[in-house]
């Protein structure tokens, strides 16, 4: 298993990582003493403070890599999964166990009331007031 490290995709995986994090904080050094010359501002400041972050970031993502390549996540079988849905037996301790959300299908709509034709009769009524107003301003208009 850690011969799969020491392969030469992995060596280059290694050798650009350990470049980036000696880069990034490099960087940082030099911001930290270009913020404290005589022609420094706190803008070099904020680099000097960052470039480690960036870094951290890099070994971090590093580290995850060798972790993913030295203990894959494993994909359960179909028999698995259903031996992790199965009542406990009695006696035996049972297990918090994450599932996936289903989610729930939504509530059926009710059914179409009266209060449904009377809104559309109220909406009909307003609809002609407005036609009407419409007229009316229209009619009141001089032509240009």
């Amino acid at each position: 298993m850690r011969s799969v490290l020491l392969s030469p995709r992995w060596l280059v995986r290694h050798a650009v990582a350990i470049v980036l994090i000696a880069a990034c904080f490099g960087l940082a050094w030099w911001q930290w003493g270009r913020a404290h010359s005589l022609t420094g501002t706190a803008q070099n400041l904020g680099y000097a403070l960052q470039w480690p972050a960036f870094g951290a970031f890099v070994a971090y993502a590093w580290y995850r890599m060798l972790r993913l390549e030295l203990h894959p996540p494993s994909e359960k079988t179909e028999t698995e999964k259903s031996e992790a849905d199965a009542p406990a037996e009695p006696g035996r301790r049972t297990v918090a166990v994450r599932r996936r959300y289903q989610p729930v299908a939504p509530p059926p709509e009710p059914p179409a009331d009266s209060a449904d034709s009377a809104d559309e009769e109220a909406l009909a009524t307003y609809n002609a007031y407005l036609a009407a107003l419409n007229k009316s301003s229209e009619s009141g208009r001089t032509a240009p």
